[in-house]
């Protein structure tokens, strides 16, 4: 992902509150490799969010919006459920029911 692609996508997310963001930089391939070539794993960009439900759909639109180009290699997005989640500094479960009842990261 290009660093204005990157810029662009961090500032939709910052419309929508989440709570963490993790941007990683990874090496892998996609659909198309070529194992013929040499360096044919190359440098991607990997986001991490861990949000609740309610907001995956936003968030997806949110990137799609953001990252997509139309071209091949412009990636996937995968949720994936979060059964539990801890602080290590303290020791506190991340998900927790709010005084209203509603679930909050």
């Amino acid at each position: 992902m290009s660093e204005l692609k990157l810029a662009e996508l961090e500032k939709k997310l910052e419309m929508i509150p989440i709570p963490r963001l993790s941007i990683l930089d990874v090496k892998g391939y996609g659909e198309y490799k070529n194992t013929f070539q040499d360096g044919w794993i190359e440098s991607r960009c990997m986001i991490e969010i861990v949000i609740e439900e309610s907001k995956s759909r936003e968030v997806i639109n949110a990137i799609m919006d953001a990252v997509s180009t139309g071209e091949e290699g412009d990636g996937i997005i995968t949720v994936i459920p979060v059964l539990e989640a801890y602080l290590i500094r303290t020791k506190k479960h991340l998900y927790e029911k709010s005084e209203q009842g509603e679930s909050r990261l």
